[in-house]
Parts: structure tokens; sequence; C-alpha cells
């Protein structure tokens, strides 16, 4: 019994004096702690004091010591003897280059701050569509149909809620228009490069306009001078195998700190006739138009 307890007291006065210790520093001689200092392969480790120190035992499976911390190059030390004294300089990582986050805007948003089921379509999605007039910018939205309400002329007819457009306010600028005989009509006169964005309301909408409102309505914002990033000059050209040609042009100049403008100029040509099921009855109108708009803006202190 009594050389058991001999054996044991040595085995543990072993145990104790196999103890690696040391401080961790930085190339400039600072303390690092923090770090964590661990036996390869093994899950014992510890992390380094507020001055930099540590103490860790050593296993009898595994002679290397790893050092790491954020920022430092990883350092891996051999150790032989079972005490150990250690003072380690971790060396700087490697640094990143610079990272640049940009951000991008939807092209179809959900305005959360709108009491009504409303959605905005930004020009990075009228983009799409480059080609195309304000009865056809909604070719990609599944909300809003359109549909050829004479085919002889052209003119398109939207569809909000699978009801006519006759039910659909259509504003600009917050401006009824398009009302009567001109809504399957103005809709082609409204170039897709002039429009900034369109706010489409579903369902029932404020009448304090007219009373179209019942399926919903539809706002078209025009690109306007004022705007702080508005000072550009811009074109924009398309061609389709129907033969259609468009081409677009815009220009913005801050006259001075009040006074600003913007010239808008639309082409659009497609008078080849089209029979494609030789019924003797083209499939796609004949149209050639010239838009031309000149806007002024003049922000004044009360005005």
């Amino acid at each position: 019994m009594k050389y058991m307890i001999v054996g044991l007291f040595l085995l543990f006065a072993s145990n104790m004096q196999a103890q690696v210790y040391g401080t961790v520093k930085d190339s400039t001689g600072e303390v690092v702690p923090g770090a964590n200092v661990f036996w390869m392969n093994t899950g014992q480790g510890v992390t380094t004091k507020e001055d930099g120190s540590f103490s860790i035992s050593k296993p009898s499976k595994s002679h290397m010591l790893i050092v790491s911390f954020i920022g430092f190059q990883n350092d891996t030390i051999h150790v032989n003897g079972k005490n150990q004294k250690l003072d380690i300089v971790l060396r700087d990582g490697v640094e990143l280059n610079e990272v640049n986050v940009v951000s991008r805007r939807l092209g179809t948003m959900k305005l959360r701050s709108s009491v009504m089921n409303e959605d905005m379509i930004s020009s990075a999605e009228l983009s799409r569509a480059a080609c195309c007039n304000l009865g056809e910018s909604f070719v990609t939205n599944p909300s809003v149909d359109v549909s050829y309400s004479d085919a002889a002329t052209g003119s398109r007819q939207i569809k909000l809620l699978g009801l006519s457009g006759t039910y659909v306010q259509m504003l600009t600028e917050n401006i009824p228009n398009y009302r009567g005989a001109a809504s399957p009509y103005g809709l082609g006169y409204v170039p897709g490069p002039w429009m900034q964005s369109i706010q489409v309301s579903k369902g029932t909408s404020s009448v304090k306009n007219g009373y179209e409102a019942i399926t919903g309505q539809i706002n078209v914002e025009f690109k306007k001078p004022q705007l702080p990033e508005a000072d550009w000059v811009s074109a924009n050209l398309f061609a389709s195998t129907t033969s259609r040609y468009e081409a677009n042009a815009d220009a913005t100049l801050k006259i001075s700190k009040r006074w600003s403008t913007s010239l808008l100029a639309h082409y659009e040509n497609e008078t080849k006739a089209h029979d494609g099921n030789d019924d003797g009855f083209i499939d796609i109108p004949q149209i050639e138009q010239y838009n031309v708009w000149n806007r002024w803006a003049y922000m004044g202190d009360h005005y």
C-alpha cells in the first residue's frame, strides 16, 4: 500500500511538472491577450491572459503547439521537453485589399410605407424593355395586363385586376390624364426612356380626382431636371426583326441654382406591312411618330 501511494504521488508530480508556459507578443513587442494556444490534433488548449502569458499542460502524444489570433499568422512550435518556456512573436497577417459594397435597388418594389397595395416600377425595370412606351412597359409586370383594344390603330388598353382600363385611374405626376377616348391612344405617346418610375396601386384607391380608380391607380413620373443627380446626356437605339426602329435621346442642363431644363426626343418607325398568316390584313399597325418635349424647372424659396 505504501509503494502504491508513493507511485501515485510521483505520477501526479510528473504531470504537474509537464507544463509549457510563456508569453505571446506581436512584432512591436505588445502583448496579445486572448490568443488561442492549443496542441495539434487534440482538444486541449488555453487562451492568453491580459498580460499575454499562458500555461498549458503537455500531452505525451503531441509535440506541436499552435498559437493563433485574428489578424496574425498562425505560429506552430515544436516542443521537445516537458517543461519549457516560450516567447512567441506573432507576425502580422496578410492585409486584404479594399472591398467596395455596392447596393442595387430592385426593379419592382413593394412600398411598405403605403397603406395601399402599391408597387413601384423603377427605371431599372423599365430599362429591361428599352423599346417600349407606357402601354408596353407592363410586359414584365404580372399584375397589369396589356392588350390591343384596336388592332387597326395599334391602341392598347391596360387591365388591372382583370377589369377594363376604363376602371383604372391614369395619372401623370399625380395629375389625372388619359381619360375617355384618350385612354387607349395616349399610352403610346409616352416613350419608356422618358419615364423615371411608375407607381401601381392595386385595389380601390383615392377617387378624389375621378371615379376611374375602381381597380386602382397608375401614376407615371417623368425625368425631372431639378433632381440633384439630373445632369446627363443619354441616347437609346432599338431595332427588331419586324422592322421596328426607335431612337430616344434626352439631355439635362442645370443653368443655375434655381433654373434647370431638359430636352427629350423620341422617334418611332414601323411602316413595313406584316401579314404572317396571308389573310389580307396586316398583323402589326404601321406607325411613324415624332415626339419632342422641353421641360423647365424653377426651384425658388417659396415656389
